[in-house]
Order: C-alpha cells, then structure tokens, then sequence
C-alpha cells in the first residue's frame, strides 16, 4: 500500500511497506491488531512529517475490509482504494518496492549463511538501508531517510549484516577472569534505542547492545563435515590417462621452541605469576586449587570447605551487628521487604595463593523502586591511569606507598529511606521469624549504598584537612608542610606520603571515623602486581 498525502511518493513506500509488512505478520495471529497498529503509524506519520495522509491503496485482504477499519478511515477522512482482484499492477509501485526489498533480504540471508527464518530481521535491515540510499525516484536524488526527516542520516553505524560480532560484556555481569565479550551475529539495528540487535546462535535469542566490535569479513558459515575432512584419493580419468588425486597435505607447523618476552628482567604473564624452584619453574596460578564458591548457606555449611566458610559468615553477621545495621520491627501494611542472599568469595594474594574465605551479606537492590526505596546511585571510582600517575609521582620524589582496606565499608553511613529487609538465611533470630530488618545503614545490594559510602568518606576527608582533585574525584590532596595523597577505589585506599611519621599520622586520622585493615606497603592493586625497588627507583 501507498500514500498519496505530499509528493515524492515513491519514497514513501519503504515506511509504508514497514507497516505492511507488520501487519501481514499480525494478521497471521490477531486480525484486530491491524486497525491498531494503523492508527499508531497514522499518529508517527501525522506527527514526524506535519501532514495527513489523503489517500490509502491496498488489495482486498480481510485485514483492510473490517467495519472498524473502514470507520477509521472515514473519521480521518482518508480514502480507501482498493485494487482490482488479481492485478497487483494496479498497486505496482509499492509492489515493486516489495519486490526489492524481499530480494534485497534474500541475498543478504544467503551471502550471511543464516536459515530463513531470520527473514524479518532481514527484512527489517533492508528497508533501514533503502531509506538511507539516495533514489532517483526523488528529484533531489537524495535519501527517504533527508527527505522524510529534513536532515541528511549518518551512516557511520552500518554494518554488513550477519557478520560476526563481539558484544562487550559489562563487569556486573561478568565475573574477575571471565571473557569481557560475548561472540554473536548482527542482524539489525534497534528501533527504540541506539544500538545493534545481535543474535546469539546458541540460545536463538536477540539482545541489543551498542559496544560491538565487527568482524565484517566473518560470516561464522559452519562448513559440511565432508567438506573439512581430509579428502580421500581416489582415481580420475582425463583423455586415456590416468591420474591420482593424493590427500591434502597438513600445513607443516614450526618446530621453533617459542619462549615468552622477558622484558624489565622478568616474565611477563598476563595471568600468572612464575616463581624457579629447583631449576623448574612452575606457575603458580595453575596449581592454585580451584575452590567452589557457595552459591546458598545451605551450600557453605555442608560442603567441603564447611568450617571456613562458617567462620566467613559469622564474621560478616559479627561486623553487621557490631554496626547496627538494622532493628528488628513489625512490617507495616503498605511495606515491602525486600530479599538478601549471601555471596561467598575466594580471596587470592598476588602469587595465587589463597588468602581468605570471605562471606558478604547483599540486599537484593534490584526490588527496590526508584524515587521511593532510592533517588541517586551515582558513585566514583578512581582511574588507573591516576593510580599510575600517583605511583609515577611519588616513586620520582622518593615518596611512601601504602594500601588500606576500609572493613565493611558500605555500613558506614545511615539511610535516610524506610527500607525493610527480610531476615538473613542462617541467622533468623528464634521467637522472631515473623519479623522484618528495618536498615539503618547502607547495606552492601542496596542501590545507594556506594553513593552513600563516597560522600561519607568524602565528608570525613574534607574534615582533615583534603580536598578533591579536579582531575579525578577520588584523588584527595593536603597541601601544607608536606604534601599528603590518598586516591579510594571503593573500599581500598592508596596513602602516600614522603615520610613514615606523616603516614602513620595519616593511616591514625583515617581510622578516627572508619575501621580500616593496615595493608603496609602497596604490593597489589586492581589486579596489578606492583613491586618497588628503592635504590633503582622504579616499580
């Protein structure tokens, strides 16, 4: 179907076909829904270009013959043509463009090795391409897309469809040494938000995501299992004479003993540590034991490492009540309690040694409502390249650099919401299981509790005396008789200053308002091993 409302119709067809080729999609399941999605075209359209549309052409399909459709139409005061059965010429202008379309979204299923049952993704593809082509059905011989819209369309976001893409994958869901990108196909471009739809072949499920990577050269076609195994021999016949097809030969592989780079007189590993013993070395990150985390209390107390991880748990409850982080109270009528878990972590030294069990309390932040349960969330976090400057500096003025871990740093700082927690597993007190936690401090799960934690901290670093880089927020200074620095990454604090008395003062001025942990000199940050040699001055 076609509009006849301005001039240049012709490029209207691929909006007009976007709504046909809908229609006929929900005609196979719900007839009703085609007045429905009309109208909310007609508003788009009406709405996007300023104009109404005068005339409507279709076949004699049931879904454009309906009572309620054709009142629409006399409501809007729209025409209905209707072309005669079995000449779709009559209509020729959008059935080519039909026509063009579904050629377009055939080649590109073929060239992208895809089944056919992606056909209305790439339908979709093709018909977002076409409005961003320029047409010589238009005067200007520009594009649908600047003359729909006024404005000529970026194309710098165009990919070829079906090629391989990697998806980035965000650290909230993603583990410390998992895989940071997940390898799917691109498929599309989302309607409702700035992205690319990708296809993850393996659970057939589409995502959008807009930090993609594209391999448009990769196709991912999975060859025949004829076609990659060896070919066998056989025999041939070509004029009298007969020849040998041989197997395909094996690429020889290199018989050089390849060594890993040594560069700052070590080896350098990306994940592992190497230490000599006995003339062998042995990297310590592969004969780390690896320790099942817990997943449930249940799961902690009953498994292997039951006592360790009782210890974890009892000292995390420990500190919580140490804080008094909640009352017990009756839930009032128009509350909702929100879940907590417990999350189980292996802590690791630098050399992939295991260090601690350590066991964490998290409220189920994702059932609060915003505007109600929480307002802001926002909290920084310092950057590595100010963590390398800061070393950088205080390595060149023969300066101190020590670590601090602040303990259970979340529950430093009160709630000004009513937020009720259901009672953590393990730890419901007897006689008073009906009871709900009332928070007063900003558990670990919550959606401000790191808003809280930074502008606590901020609060009590300002009260000594520091204040914030404009560079970074979490680079505090103090200027006086001697410069002093500490730069905060959640709960780990770097302290430097240029003498022992200054840093002791400075770790004594920060435990005035937080419990810290003393870590002593800097030996291991955000994953970065960091060693300092004082008579060469460098790390």
């Amino acid at each position: 179907m076609q509009t006849e409302s301005i001039g240049g119709r012709r490029y209207f067809v691929t909006f007009i076909d976007d709504f046909s080729r809908c229609c006929a999609v929900y005609f196979l399941r719900h007839k009703s829904e085609v007045l429905d999605k009309f109208k909310e075209f007609e508003a788009v359209t009406t709405n996007e270009c300023g104009q109404r549309i005068g005339t409507l052409r279709t076949d004699n399909g049931g879904e454009y013959l309906s009572a309620e459709f054709e009142a629409y139409l006399k409501s809007k005061g729209i025409r209905h043509q209707l072309t005669v059965p079995g000449t779709p010429e009559q209509n020729g202008v959008a059935e080519r463009m039909n026509r063009t379309i579904v050629e377009a979204a055939r080649s590109m299923i073929a060239h992208a090795g895809l089944p056919n049952t992606y056909w209305a993704e790439a339908v979709a593809t093709a018909a977002y391409v076409r409005n961003r082509t320029a047409s010589n059905a238009i005067e200007e011989h520009i594009t649908p897309y600047e003359r729909w819209y006024g404005r000529k369309p970026n194309i710098s976001h165009l990919r070829v469809f079906g090629c391989t893409a990697y998806a980035y994958v965000h650290s909230t869901e993603r583990r410390k040494l998992d895989e940071k990108a997940e390898k799917l196909r691109f498929v599309g471009y989302s309607k409702k938000s700035k992205g690319y739809r990708l296809l993850n072949e393996e659970t057939r499920q589409l995502v959008t995501r807009r930090d993609v990577i594209f391999n448009e050269t990769d196709f991912n076609i999975h060859r025949n299992e004829s076609e990659t195994k060896t070919i066998e021999s056989k025999e041939t016949v070509d004029d009298g004479c007969v020849q040998t097809l041989n197997q395909v030969d094996q690429p020889r592989h290199s018989e050089r003993q390849r060594q890993p780079p040594v560069r700052f007189g070590y080896e350098e590993y990306a994940d592992a540590m190497t230490e000599t013993v006995e003339h062998q070395v042995h990297h310590v990150a592969y004969n780390v034991r690896q320790i099942s985390e817990p997943r449930t209390i249940e799961e902690a107390v009953t498994g292997e490492y039951a006592k360790e991880w009782k210890e974890a748990a009892d000292s995390e409850y420990k500190s919580l009540m140490e804080n008094e982080t909640w009352d017990l109270v009756e839930l009032p009528s128009d509350k909702t309690a929100i879940g907590c878990k417990w999350v189980f972590k292996v802590k690791h030294k630098s050399d992939g040694t295991v260090e601690r069990f350590k066991g964490r309390l998290v409220a189920k932040g994702y059932a609060q409502k915003f505007g109600f349960d929480y307002l802001e969330t926002f909290c920084p976090v310092v950057r590595f390249s100010s963590v390398r400057a800061l070393i950088a500096f205080a390595v060149q003025n023969d300066m101190l650099i020590h670590q601090m871990d602040v303990i259970t740093a979340f529950l430093n700082e009160d709630l000004d919401e009513d937020i009720y927690m259901q009672q953590p597993d393990g730890y419901v007190q007897c006689g008073s299981e009906h009871l709900v936690c009332k928070l007063k401090k900003s558990l670990y799960g919550l959606k401000q509790a790191p808003q809280c934690w930074n502008l606590a901290f901020k609060k009590h670093m300002e009260s000594i005396g520091f204040r914030q880089t404009t560079a970074d927020p979490c680079v505090y200074v103090r200027f006086g008789d001697a410069i002093a620095i500490v730069a905060v990454y959640v709960n780990d604090l770097i302290l430097i200053t240029k003498t022992p008395t200054e840093m002791e003062e400075l770790k004594s001025m920060v435990a005035m308002r937080f419990k810290m942990k003393d870590m002593g000199r800097l030996h291991y940050c955000l994953g970065v091993s960091i060693e300092c040699d004082e008579q060469q001055k460098c790390v």
